[in-house]
């Protein structure tokens, strides 16, 4: 079982695969898309509902 800090990482790999990486600034990139992963495991839970 993976830890919750890989799951994170594997996260914003996602992130940087997409059009995200015209952030420049990278805590606020980060941030951004901890928020994005929260809200895509969010789907996912409630999609398992």
């Amino acid at each position: 079982m993976k830890n919750s800090f890989v799951k994170s990482f594997e996260c914003h790999l996602d992130g940087l695969n997409k059009k995200d990486k015209k952030i420049r600034n990278y805590e606020n990139y980060y941030k951004f898309n901890d928020d994005i992963c929260n809200l895509r495991k969010n789907q996912k839970l409630n999609n398992l509902k």
